[in-house]
């Protein structure tokens, strides 16, 4: 207290003496009303003692806070509103409008000496809600967004409710660059606060058609999360003129391309207009890296929009818009969407669906043909095909009728004969009419007419408006008669004297008779078995396994999904519960099926179970009903274009003496036949430009079309063209209850079952491994000789130490003075790496290479390790040569190839090479040495990726740094990103980077890397990262209200506790319910964070009901948005109802039926 007093008298007299050290504590400084603030000063280590006044001078009293003896003391302690930091900084609990003033604190560095005087200005601040520029009525909820102007309509920007407020200025971009083109803001106070506006009523200044707009704000305070708000806007002038429209059409469920330029853009739009409406289906800016496509059903690639599976709501007017900032232009196309009538050609009544037929007719009656299921709707006609025909039709009447999207068509017609006009005469039943340019709808028929004597003795038995039908006269039955006798006679009698010449001959052969065709079909069919025998009891869960499994011993069903073709779920992947539902659940229609799955999920494993089953007849299987089954590896198919010839070289026996035009008869004969294509994206021959193979036309359905088709292939490498009605499964790799099936299933794993199951629950990591069967098949068997694996945090820490697991293996089988040796080449195998990657930049994911062509690359010696260790294998190979000029003996040949165990080791080596070659970037050859990344497409061999970040540091780097320039690539970063350090620490940068924006969730997202965005946000959550916006794009599902998770149709969960101040819910032409909607509601208030949720592109009901959620909204603040077309809806949190963005009335009843009709109309 006598030091206190003391202070004060030195104070008043001694003032002249007590100077200020500006160094001391900046002023002024910026404090956010509402949070716990700091003022920063930095004062002498060790002083004595600090004190601060507030609002009051060093005359008028003691001060607010004192800080003496590492002891606080002082009236703005004792009452709670302040403290002070050990190192005397000045904490304000709870900044409010009152702390705007002076704050000055004296600090004595010792008991004796004058204190020095520290003025602090302090201006409180308010971060607007949204932290970011708005732009009234945006379509969409993204980071860029795209509006639709027309004359006398205002483009308006705001900042809401900030403090200081923010001048704002829009900005258009130019060639010349960005050009600002008004700042006359408006203010509107509030209380403590300032919203801003701006309105720009012209922006098409620089442009006609399309711009880029920026709202960029005056932020000096840092209180925004994004500097600008950028706007693609689309000039809807309907003074603009009209463009020259181009028709391109294609059948029901193709796939089709609509060009736009051929030149680089910087801007685009692709739009379906339906009346005066149009819909934005894609926008792209270059610029900004922003990407938008209305639903996985489109695609965007190079300006060109793709549509991968027509519907009919698809037909219509379609117009792309683009700029380069320096010029512009508009393209417009009309789709139209035809289906072909089945059969294909017009039936003519009394022709047995024949497309040409010969009818025994009068000289006058009548004719009818129709086709049926046809889009869109063409006329018929009747003509004779001969322009001298002496025969004259009447009346003739076209009857359409609807079946939905098709039609139905039939036309009947009278016709008259001259009796001049001999005894045949050719007609036609053709398509007529605008539309018929799309098909070749014609039959022909030629009428024979009776002999003149006969047509006068029957034309009263044939009046003219009788239904025609082929006649035969009874002269020509009776011999026709006598001759079908004798036939039959002759017959009897060859046969009966067959088999007494064969009983006298022969008494060897067997006593049924079979016939020849029957013992040939027994034959082919028994040697298909043998050889599939051969390979689904040849399997080997790890290379080094001496003992070999049947399929049937350690197969398990996993998880598969088809891609639904419902008109409510089209588009969307569903679970299937078994692979034994492929063929025959209700929804997979048709005859053509493509199994997709990443590396590793087990598509071939699946294909040599079905030929288990077939060959053994398993009860309740498919299988059982097929006839014939073929399985071709479509590896093996290099140069060899007749399935039929690839059935005699590569599945039958070399000594075989079926030969390939009795397996063609076989097939063609068989009444089921099932081919399985596997391995479509290691088909050498994939990417001929010459499209004509069987294999090909197969797929197509071009060839074999009543044939059961299923084809394997990698998920990024479909197939260009396909059936139109194909269906697309994929296989989603071991859920829980898969991994412990396995586990029980394998004899001698049961006791390892618990183990598996703590390592899963303790390493996150290995969670996300064990989803792909081949990992957790091999960590299931390795798991036996170590437990050193339940600390992999990495697929390339698992890989590595498989790996070392092989060599040790191999290891075991030398002497010792061979070990080190071995230890040694274990380590140098960059020639292979080379090899592996030559290969896998030439697009051939498993290699197929003769011996001797691998033995002159990476030598006999390494050769023979890896064929030891098991990860290369060796096999036999009939090889097809059409080369000219070689003997006839060598066309077909048996020679060995070498491929690996599996093709993860091929990337695997690969990834060597190329971590090696980034890890020697230096400046002067960075440039060079990145090109080697730019023929491996992520997609399509993420491993390569993933395993070279995990293996060297400095790649991962480059590689992150790579990733970030493409344009999707973002989420696929994540799991390098994760691979290259052992701890969260290390990746903490790159995480703040993805969290500083919005974070998308697709549909089209593999499991695993939605499952790498969720670990993201996990991350995010545990360093107290907010995410400003995450989107959920056609994934959502559904919510779980007992373990408050988001489902995702993936069955990917996210969790309430992450941290993200806006929630987006995208779900194009879903319509939500009053439950689905109020479990939303139940989840979000359960978030710490969340202000705004967002439905868009959905039907939400007319109005809320539920009151009580309604007022937890209220409570927390949380703002409830509806996106629908152009329009911007609110949700009145007291009334429930919603409230249009354009004009804030609420929406009438009457104005959402139009807006339900509207809606169902465009999701037909």
């Amino acid at each position: 207290m006598s030091q206190q007093l003391v202070f004060v008298v030195l104070a008043m007299f001694m003032g002249r003496y007590i100077f200020a050290d500006k160094e001391g504590c900046l002023s002024p400084q910026y404090l956010e009303i509402g949070t716990s603030g700091n003022i920063s000063c930095s004062f002498k280590d060790g002083f004595y003692s600090i004190h601060w006044y507030y609002n009051l001078d060093v005359t008028e009293g003691p001060p607010t806070l004192s800080y003496e003896r590492q002891q606080v003391a002082g009236e703005g302690y004792e009452s709670g509103k302040f403290n002070i930091n050990m190192d005397g900084s000045l904490i304000i609990n709870n900044v409010s409008l009152q702390h705007e003033t002076l704050f000055t604190a004296y600090e004595f560095e010792t008991e004796q000496t004058l204190p020095k005087k520290h003025d602090v200005e302090i201006i409180t601040i308010v971060r607007p809600a949204p932290p970011y520029a708005i732009v009234d009525d945006c379509v969409g909820n993204r980071d860029t967004c795209y509006k639709q102007w027309r004359p006398q309509m205002a483009v308006v920007c705001r900042i809401k409710q900030a403090r200081p407020g923010m001048p704002l200025s829009w900005v258009v971009r130019t060639p010349e660059g960005d050009v600002q083109l008004t700042n006359m803001t408006v203010y509107t106070n509030q209380t403590n606060t300032w919203s801003t506006s701006l309105s720009l009523t012209d922006p098409f200044i620089y442009s006609s058609y399309i711009a880029l707009l920026l709202c960029k704000p005056n932020d000096p305070f840092d209180l925004l999360t994004k500097r600008e708000s950028i706007i693609l806007i689309h000039n809807k002038n309907n003074n603009i003129p009209s463009l020259e429209t181009k028709e391109v059409s294609t059948e029901l469920n193709n796939r089709v391309v609509l060009p736009c330029t051929d030149s680089e853009y910087q801007l685009l739009v692709w739009e379906q207009t339906v009346g005066n409406t149009s819909t934005v289906i894609i926008f792209d800016v270059l610029s900004t890296g922003e990407s938008f496509v209305v639903s996985s059903n489109y695609d965007l690639q190079k300006g060109n929009m793709i549509i991968y599976n027509t519907k009919s709501h698809q037909e219509g007017l379609y117009s792309c818009t683009y700029s380069d900032f320096m010029t512009e232009a508009v393209r417009s196309f009309y789709l139209v969407i035809y289906v072909t009538p089945i059969p294909g050609y017009p039936i003519i009544e009394g022709c047995s669906n024949e497309r040409y037929c010969v009818l025994e007719v009068n000289y006058n009656g009548i004719l009818t043909c129709r086709v049926k299921g046809i889009r869109p709707a063409v006329d018929l006609e009747w003509r004779a095909y001969h322009q001298d025909s002496s025969i004259s039709f009447l009346n003739q009447q076209l009857h359409t009728s609807s079946n939905g999207d098709t039609s139905d068509i039939s036309i009947t017609t009278e016709y008259i004969a001259e009796e001049t006009a001999g005894r045949r005469t050719t007609l036609e039943c053709r398509a007529v009419g605008p539309n018929s340019k799309y098909f070749s709808l014609t039959s022909k028929v030629d009428l024979l007419f009776p002999e003149l004597n006969e047509q006068h003795t029957t034309k009263e038995a044939a009046p003219v408006n009788s239904t025609i039908k082929p006649t035969i006269n009874k002269t020509t039955l009776a011999v026709v008669v006598v001759i079908v006798i004798a036939m039959v006679f002759a017959v009897i009698g060859a046969v009966s004297f067959y088999k007494v010449c064969k009983r006298r001959t022969s008494t060897t052969v067997n006593e049924e008779n079979v016939p020849m065709i029957q013992m040939k079909g027994s034959n082919f069919i028994s040697q298909l078995k043998s050889t599939y025998q051969n390979a689904y009891n040849s399997l080997r869960p790890l290379p080094f396994l001496r003992e070999r499994w049947g399929v049937n011993e350690w197969y398990v069903d996993g998880g598969v999904e088809y891609l639904s073709k419902g008109k409510r779920e089209e588009g969307r992947w569903k679970s299937l519960d078994s692979y034994k539902n492929i063929f025959t659940h209700n929804e997979i229609t048709g005859n053509r099926w493509i199994v997709e799955g990443d590396p590793g999920y087990g598509k071939s494993t699946l294909s040599l179970q079905l030929a288990y089953e077939w060959c053994n007849r398993v009860e309740g299987s498919f299988m059982c009903s097929v006839d014939t089954f073929v399985l071709l590896k479509l590896r093996q198919l290099k140069g060899v274009s007749s399935i039929y010839e690839a059935i005699k070289l590569f599945i039958l026996p070399k000594d075989s003496k079926i030969s390939v035009e009795e397996i063609m008869n076989y097939i063609d004969n068989s009444s089921l036949v099932l081919i399985l294509l596997d391995g479509f994206d290691e088909y050498s021959d994939r990417e001929e430009s010459d499209r004509h193979s069987d294999i090909f036309n197969v797929i197509e359905r071009k060839m074999l079309p009543e044939a059961n088709v299923l084809l394997t292939t990698r998920s990024s490498l479909l197939p260009r063209d396909y059936a139109p009605q194909t269906n697309r499964l994929r296989l989603t790799g071991f859920n829980i209850e898969a991994q412990k099936r396995y586990l029980q299933k394998v004899n001698g794993f049961k006791s390892t079952e618990n183990t598996i199951e703590e390592w899963r629950r303790g390493n996150p990591i290995l969670k996300d491994l064990f989803e792909v069967p081949l990992f957790f098949a091999m960590y299931a068997h390795l798991s036996l000789e170590s437990d050193a694996l339940k600390s992999c945090t990495s697929v390339t820490g698992f890989f590595r130490y498989m790996i070392t697991c092989l060599h040790s293996h191999m290891k075991l089988k030398f002497s010792d003075e061979k070990v080190d040796k071995f230890a040694l080449d274990e380590n140098n195998h960059q020639k292979l790496d080379r090899f592996c990657f030559e290969s896998l930049n030439g697009h051939s994911y498993n290699p197929d290479i003769t011996k001797d062509a691998l033995t002159k690359k990476i030598g006999k010696l390494a050769l023979n390790r890896y064929l030891k260790i098991g990860i290369l294998i060796e096999e036999e190979r009939v090889v097809f040569s059409t080369e000219p000029e070689i003997k006839a003996s060598e066309h077909v040949k048996t020679a060995s190839y070498i491929r690996f165990y599996h093709s993860l080791f091929c990337e695997w080596y690969a990834a060597h090479h190329v971590a090696n070659v980034l890890d020697k970037i230096d400046e002067h050859n960075k440039e060079d040495s990145l090109r080697i990344l730019e023929d491996i497409d992520p997609t399509q061999l993420q491993y390569v990726y993933r395993f070279a970040c995990g293996l060297k540091h400095k790649a991962a780097k480059h590689i992150l740094e790579y990733l970030k320039k493409g344009v999707g690539n973002k989420k696929f970063a994540l799991l390098c990103m994760y691979e290259q350090c052992e701890n969260v620490d290390g990746i903490m940068e790159h995480v703040r980077e993805f969290c500083s924006e919005a974070i998308h969730i697709r549909d089209h997202d593999s499991r695993i890397t939605q499952k790498s965005v969720i670990k993201l946000l996990e991350i995010a959550a545990s360093a107290k990262l907010r995410v400003p916006k995450l989107v959920l794009s056609e994934c959502f599902k559904s919510v779980n209200i007992s373990s408050r998770e988001i489902v995702l149709i993936s069955d990917v969960r996210i969790p309430h506790q992450f941290d993200f101040e806006q929630l987006s819910i995208e779900q194009t032409g879903t319509e939500l319910g009053q439950d689905e909607i109020a479990d939303v509601f139940h989840f979000i208030t359960e978030c710490r964070t969340i202000q705004e949720i967002s439905f868009v592109y959905s039907l939400l009901p007319f109005s809320f009901t539920q009151g009580t959620l309604l007022e937890q909204l209220q409570t927390n603040g949380i703002k409830v948005l509806w996106y629908l077309s152009e329009e911007r809806y609110f949700l009145d949190l007291t009334s429930g109802k919603w409230q249009k963005g354009s004009s804030f009335s609420e929406l009438t009843e009457l104005e959402y039926k139009k807006v339900v009709k509207f809606f169902r109309m465009m999701n037909k």
